[in-house]
């Protein structure tokens, strides 16, 4: 039974790869930020170095439960998935900005030197304080709740 589970959890991730693939100008989105804010100083702990779409671009392991992984494509799209349900996972297009340069409908108050990553599923966005951005860490802040949340990058 955890064969077919796995099987099935594998068939969904391959499609939901290629259907990224196959659409790729649908999911294309300007994926740089303004570099004004790398020049003016940052708070201390902010890395303001502008992100390119592949910076972001890779498999990312919660620190806080290694089951949830999160998926960002250079393509501009994403896929959130929980490992052992493969039903719950989510995606959609994704786009970093700074306050100079945020969607029109951001609903919160944004900081002039930091970085942001938006997420839509679709329903309502997901916003992001991009904290720190390496090779091998990712951390953000989660402006609805304000909790930190830990990635490491999986080598795959």
């Amino acid at each position: 039974m955890r064969n077919i589970v796995v099987l099935i959890a594998i068939v969904i991730a391959l499609a939901v790869v290629s259907f990224f693939i196959l659409n790729n100008d649908l999911y294309q989105q300007g994926q740089t930020v303004d570099p004004k804010a790398a020049e003016e100083g940052a708070p201390e702990g902010v890395d303001t170095e502008p992100l390119a779409a592949d910076s972001l671009a890779g498999v990312w392991q919660s620190v806080d439960d290694p089951k949830f992984i999160r998926t960002i494509y250079e393509n501009g799209g994403y896929v959130d998935s929980y490992e052992g349900a493969p039903d719950s996972s989510i995606n959609g297009p994704w786009v970093t900005f700074t306050a100079d340069n945020a969607p029109t409908n951001v609903p919160f108050t944004l900081e002039a030197e930091a970085l942001y990553l938006e997420l839509d599923s679709g329903d309502d966005p997901l916003y992001f304080k991009v904290v720190s951005l390496t090779d091998i860490e990712l951390v953000l802040i989660y402006l609805s709740r304000g909790n930190t949340l830990r990635f490491t990058r999986v080598v795959e």
